[in-house]
């Protein structure tokens, strides 16, 4: 019996491990996104616990089956996410990323639109071009020869920023604040 004592406890592979590593990273990526401290504490401390009793099982039944018994990556994070921040939770932080992501669109296809203008007023000999719309601001190139110039009327861009507060609205599904929680 005291042999048993002895004997160090089984540990796994580096492969068995990476398994592991690379499921709890999917599942990382497959939650949403986690804005408040308090959240990213409590799913820290949720990771925590399900690393080690995904350990144990894989000692006792194998890291594939100890993984499979878990099911799909996305299923665990949906039932994490409504654990951690509750089914009311909106997803503000996708709601940014696709909100800021509208506007450097927009400003990179003005930005490149007004650049060809002003490029082809360097070859045209220079001159002022009328004032023309693109994505609804007012824009107006011009070139002396020696450089180029662009005006510019900004008051249009509250548009821009309308879209981008629609967007922010609609992608980080602000309606989940008012809807009643599912009742058993």
């Amino acid at each position: 019996m005291s042999e048993n004592l002895n004997r160090p406890a089984p540990r796994l592979g580096l492969r068995d491990r990476w398994k592991i590593a690379r499921y709890l990273g999917r599942l990382d990526e497959a939650l949403p996104d986690l804005i408040t401290p308090g959240d990213f504490r409590r799913w820290r401390a949720l990771r925590s616990d399900l690393r080690a009793g995904v350990l144990a099982a894989a000692l006792d039944v194998g890291v594939d089956q100890a993984l499979a018994d878990l099911g799909p990556v996305e299923v665990l994070a949906r039932e994490y996410d409504l654990a951690i921040r509750g089914p009311r939770a909106p997803m503000w932080m996708r709601g940014a990323i696709a909100a800021v992501g509208l506007l450097a669109g927009l400003t990179a296809l003005w930005v490149a639109y007004t650049a060809g203008l002003a490029k082809a007023l360097t070859y045209v000999g220079g001159g002022v071009t009328p004032w023309v719309y693109v994505l609804g601001l007012r824009t107006q190139a011009s070139s002396d020869g020696r450089g180029t110039s662009v005006a510019v009327t900004l008051t249009p861009l509250l548009w821009w920023f309308l879209a981008s507060l629609i967007v922010f609205l609609l992608v980080a599904r602000v309606w989940r604040l008012w809807r009643r929680p599912a009742t058993a």
